[in-house]
């Protein structure tokens, strides 16, 4: 997997948060904390993505790593704790999932070599 492949992912994985908190907000009376969540957290993605593309791969990962937990974290912590299973929402679901799955993508380990699309020049990846 090279970082150009990653930086797709985050963006797909940010382009998921603000489409739930779309959701939120559409679904939900009141739910305007869930769409400022989602508008923060998927902009913060989309930094990641843009910088694990740019010159500050590492940074890019970092950040796409800490948006990654908060919010499969904070959907973790609102589906098993706060309420049970069974009255957890369908979207929560879905981005445990996607941070899931993102958590492995970003886990994985990144080819140095590749075409000159992958990274940046002169950039190190680790």
């Amino acid at each position: 997997m090279t970082i150009h492949d990653k930086s797709i992912a985050v963006s797909l994985y940010a382009l998921a948060v603000l489409a739930s908190g779309f959701v939120r907000y559409v679904a939900q009376e009141g739910g305007s904390t869930g769409l400022v969540f989602g508008l923060t957290m998927g902009a913060l993605a989309l930094v990641g993505a843009f910088l694990l593309r740019g010159r500050f791969p590492r940074t890019g990962l970092f950040v796409a790593a800490a948006v990654t937990s908060l919010v499969g974290g904070w959907f973790v912590y609102e589906s098993f704790v706060r309420k049970d299973l069974a009255d957890a929402e369908v979207r929560q679901l879905i981005v445990i999932g996607l941070s899931l799955v993102m958590a492995v993508v970003l886990l994985w380990p990144s080819r140095a070599t590749g075409s000159e699309h992958d990274v940046a020049p002169d950039v190190e990846v680790w």
